[in-house]
């Protein structure tokens, strides 16, 4: 991500799947230069979705 990001620029968009149920960690997502992250599983499969969403926030530094 930090080396895409380095070829692209500050300005584009950058859109990362994968975060949460695939195993990947959200916060270093957004650090390494992502845009967003993609995290629709770890929401719609959890039994508590709102303490997925917490636990993604903070790892995120939100």
């Amino acid at each position: 991500m930090t080396a895409l990001r380095g070829i692209i620029g500050p300005d584009m968009l950058i859109l990362s799947p994968g975060v949460g149920t695939q195993g990947g960690s959200a916060g270093e997502t957004i650090r390494a230069g992502a845009s967003a992250v993609i995290v629709g599983r770890s929401l719609y499969r959890a039994d508590d979705p709102h303490s997925v969403l917490e636990a993604l926030r903070r790892d995120m530094g939100l």
